[in-house]
């Protein structure tokens, strides 16, 4: 997610009791996309404010090729400018990408 993302949803789902998503993200992995952003106090959370491209590489050689991307547009643009993304699906408002590794 990038930064405004995070802002908006990290102090909801971080205290959040009630909602059906927050216990999953709380404890899964998150990467916030800045390079303005300093901390992350979010539990899971590291700031990614490198090279976009580089960034996805090293996400994808640590994981499945499957990432999930909960944000705004400004970090759709800049995966689609990228090209990065080779298809996309949605349900409940998470978009899931499989990324195209950079050339």
């Amino acid at each position: 997610m990038g930064r405004t993302a995070y802002e908006g949803i990290a102090p909801a789902m971080a205290t959040a009791t009630d909602h059906p998503f927050a216990d999953i993200l709380t404890a899964g992995r998150k990467v916030v996309f800045s390079r303005t952003l300093k901390t992350a106090d979010w539990a899971n959370t590291i700031i990614a404010a490198g090279d976009t491209a580089a960034e996805i590489d090293k996400l994808r050689l640590d994981g499945d090729g499957h990432i999930l991307v909960w944000g705004g547009v400004g970090l759709w643009r800049s995966l689609m400018r990228l090209d990065l993304v080779s298809s996309f699906a949605s349900d409940s408002g998470i978009m899931e990408l499989q990324y195209r590794r950079h050339r």
